[in-house]
């Protein structure tokens, strides 16, 4: 959630970027500053000046939303109370988050996901490179184990059918898949489908493709190309049926609003770097990807210097409200 304070006063405008930070860790939401033109929410104060003109003029566009701080609650669409608590800033995010929701790629950044390729893994490579296969079309494949059907995956209905012994021991299931050979995966015909998993117990396509992602390791020493590849979501996740961490939400939430990459992400989420790979590593085998492009390099976390962060840019506005109290006595 890109965020921009527009208050004068110094104090106040650290105040709120220091409780809004808080506050967006707490709610695991990748919540930065940012200037007014690539916010998603701008924070105002009623009696300064510009803010009525502001307000009437994101209000007619529609974006950015303006949160009121110190407003009437009557006047206001979105208002914080002055001073701001952390409870009530919790409330305001949450609200402001559910409110933002996920916005559709715009057409010019659509890239083609065939030009896009997974995060090097140690084991369960070609399973991931064919599940991106697999999930783009409509016909059910079959992995065969030791000349029976193991595992068999119908696309169109988002059915993963597997053997009641794999169903019950996923650690199973997974060194099953990840053993599965070129030869070994085969096509299957849709009219024998149902005869053929007759009886078998099934989780949904996603969630296999989740829980293989999940288990595959990222190389991240030999991944740096794939870490700073730029990438959307095309849509959200169905994380009710998927064991997920909170923060798999909040990066769900930024990447169906603007391309980042693996880099980009854990530089703004408290979010382990091997975790966001094996993140794009399912969304590039379900089929997930809106975008792709390069990014700037940035060095891995094991290659920074040992250097404290720099403080952040004041904001233009609070040095021009300076200089106009001192020029006003």
């Amino acid at each position: 959630m890109n965020l921009s304070i527009r208050i004068f006063d110094p104090s106040e405008q650290e105040y709120l970027s220091r409780i809004l930070e808080l506050s967006g860790r707490r709610l695991k939401l990748c919540v930065q500053k940012t200037d007014v033109a690539a916010a998603d929410v701008v924070f105002v104060k009623p009696d300064e000046p510009g803010a009525s003109i502001l307000i009437n003029s994101c209000t007619r566009r529609g974006q950015p939303i303006v949160v009121v701080y110190g407003g009437d609650k009557g006047a206001f669409a979105w208002t914080l109370e002055k001073p701001a608590t952390s409870k009530e800033v919790m409330h305001l995010l949450s609200d402001l988050h559910g409110r933002l929701g996920p916005d559709q790629a715009p057409a010019n950044e659509a890239v083609e996901a065939d030009q896009a390729g997974p995060i090097p893994v140690a084991q369960g490579a070609m399973l991931i490179d064919r599940l991106h296969a697999i999930t783009a079309g409509q016909t059910p494949y079959a992995i065969v184990d030791e000349r029976r059907r193991a595992l068999i995956l119908d696309v169109a209905g988002n059915r993963a059918f597997v053997t009641p012994q794999l169903f019950e021991n996923k650690l199973k299931l997974i060194e099953t898949a990840f053993r599965t050979t070129a030869d070994a995966l085969v096509e299957v015909d849709r009219q024998e489908l149902e005869h053929l998993t007759e009886g078998m117990p099934y989780i949904s396509t996603e969630s296999f493709v989740w829980l293989a992602t999940q288990e595959a390791q990222p190389l991240l020493h030999s991944a740096a190309a794939s870490l700073n590849r730029r990438f959307r979501l095309s849509r959200w996740p169905s994380f009710t049926t998927l064991h997920h961490k909170s923060y798999h939400i909040a990066i769900t939430g930024r990447l169906m609003k603007k391309s980042l990459s693996v880099n980009e992400l854990h530089t703004t989420c408290d979010a382990p770097l091997g975790e966001l790979a094996k993140f794009y590593n399912f969304a590039y085998a379900s089929n997930l990807l809106g975008a792709s492009q390069a990014a700037p390099s940035l060095p891995l976390p094991h290659d920074l210097p040992p250097t404290e962060q720099p403080p952040a840019r004041a904001e233009k506005v609070g040095i021009l409200g300076m200089i106009l109290r001192r020029l006003a006595g």
